[in-house]
């Protein structure tokens, strides 16, 4: 179930089976937010969550299997610029994820 408070804590839409994937959530407060296991890192570049068989950074959704064996050279193809941010963040999104 989801639940959107207003500013004054009142709920003021819910739904259950929401998809949010492509909504605008920048201004939401989601502190008391009942939501699965999960952690979304937002960074100068990209938007990434992170699950337990997933791991979406910006547009791009793999398994586990797929960001483990992403190499810098194969991770500039998927944009400019694109490499140098895997080679410096590849250690940490992983780490992350193993401690789930």
């Amino acid at each position: 179930m989801i639940g959107i408070k207003n500013k004054q804590g009142n709920i003021i839409f819910t739904h259950k089976g929401a998809d949010l994937s492509s909504s605008d959530l920048s201004g939401a407060d989601l502190c008391s937010a009942n939501l699965p296991r999960n952690n979304v890192i937002i960074n100068d570049r990209y938007h990434i969550h992170i699950r337990k068989d997933v791991i979406k950074i910006g547009c791009e959704s793999h398994g586990i299997d797929f960001w483990e064996t992403l190499s810098v050279e194969s991770a500039e193809k998927l944009g400019v610029g694109a490499g140098e941010w895997w080679n410096q963040w590849k250690i940490i999104i992983l780490n992350i994820h193993n401690s789930f």
